[in-house]
Parts: structure tokens; sequence; C-alpha cells
């Protein structure tokens, strides 16, 4: 008698159908086999098809393409009009593409807008593909609330795999490679340690990170502490 393999876990996307044969959603289905998901296109009102994404209920996710940060002012009409869309939901994130930190300047303004004006969670990702990997890790962990990401490693005891974990987390801020996260964790220990750091403490204490990076890392983890990426 053959042994019954228990069924994997299916992690579910919601995207608008304004979002079909988009570049996110090509990007979510190529994503690796750890972070997998099931795209669901959920036919919608015109105004919830602003919103392109919904990982989970109460959750709305727009993403601003680089090509659109680099023409259109923060506050263009069609960007307000987003923003009034994602009010209505309980997490409200916008993820504006940089370019990997070509168009932060850009991107400061988008967060003075959509952040400060709109009060939304305004997050920068490198690219398309680093926007489907974070919208992935927040469906993963949603519907793993019991697992949280940085403490599966060392639930299972496995330190090697808890670090590899931290690693790839630090890799998500732009212009941080392998390399200088390990240096970062090195410095500071835990992705805690990391995200409670300020940006002076980063500049000095890790060699070869100057202010501007440092500032990078000290808004990346802003974010992520807000979106419950960091325990």
């Amino acid at each position: 008698m053959g042994v019954m393999k228990k069924n994997p876990m299916i992690y579910t996307c919601h995207l608008a159908t304004s979002q079909r044969d988009s570049t996110l959603s090509k990007a979510l289905a190529q994503l690796p086999a750890d972070l997998a998901v099931r795209i669901v296109y959920t036919d919608t009102s015109t105004n919830n098809n602003l919103i392109h994404c919904t990982p989970y209920p109460g959750t709305g996710v727009c993403l601003i393409p680089a090509a659109d940060v680099a023409s259109k002012p923060a506050d263009d009409a069609s960007f307000v009009s987003l923003y009034c869309a994602l009010m209505d939901k309980t997490n409200a994130i916008v993820l504006v593409e940089t370019r990997e930190g070509k168009l932060w300047a850009e991107f400061t303004r988008f967060q003075a807008v959509g952040g400060l004006e709109f009060g939304l969670k305004v997050v920068p990702v490198d690219s398309t593909e680093h926007a489907a990997r974070m919208i992935a890790r927040m469906i993963h962990q949603e519907t793993q609330p019991s697992k949280p990401v940085a403490l599966v490693g060392a639930a299972s005891g496995k330190t090697e795999n808890q670090n590899t974990l931290q690693i790839k987390s630090v890799c998500g801020i732009p212009g941080i490679g392998e390399a200088k996260a390990r240096d970062l964790l090195n410095e500071f220990s835990t992705l805690r340690g990391l995200g409670d750091a300020s940006e002076a403490a980063i500049a000095e204490r890790v060699k070869g990170m100057g202010r501007v990076q440092a500032k990078k890392v000290v808004a990346f983890f802003e974010n992520e502490k807000s979106l419950h990426f960091v325990a």
C-alpha cells in the first residue's frame, strides 16, 4: 500500500481583471516554487479595479511601474484616484518601482503624497519581479501566521536556513547585494537589530555603507515593519 502524500498548501493571489496579462501577473506566474501562488482574477467594479492585487481580505496593493514613476508627478490625477480607491482598505499598500534605486528621488515624492497626505504604506521595489516576490511573501505569511518567516529557521533548529532567510530579506533593499547583506547582519546580528539601527549607526559601523545607502536601509525597514515582515 502506497503512502498517502499530504496535499500541498495552496496560496491564492487575487488580481483585478485589469491585470490580466500584465507584467505583474506574469511575474507572479513565474515565481520560484517556494513562493508560488495561484492567480485568481476577480471581476470587480471600476473603482476596485484600480486596486491591482488583494493578497488577503482587507488588504489592497497597487504597483506603480517605473515608466509612470519617471514620467508623472506623484500627485497626478490618475494616482490620486488610485490612492482614494485604496483608502477603503484596512491595509493599503502602494509599491513603487525604483529601478534598483535609480528613481529614489521620485519615490520619496510618492512617499510624501501617498504616505503623508493619504495615509497609505508606500514601499519601494526594485522591479516588478521584486514586487511579485513581496506580494507572495505577504500571502504565504498570512496563510501560515503561526510560522513567521524570521522564526522558521529557529523553530526547526536549522540556523543555516534562518540565516539564509534573513539574508534574502535584506537583499530586498534597493542596492544591497548578498555580500553587503551579510555585512549588515554580521554587524547588527538579527533583522530586528538591523531594523532598529539608525541611519548614522549603519553608515558608521558597516564598511562601504554611505549615508545614501544607510537611508535606504532605514526606509526599507520602516515599511517592512508596517507590513509585519520583521519579527
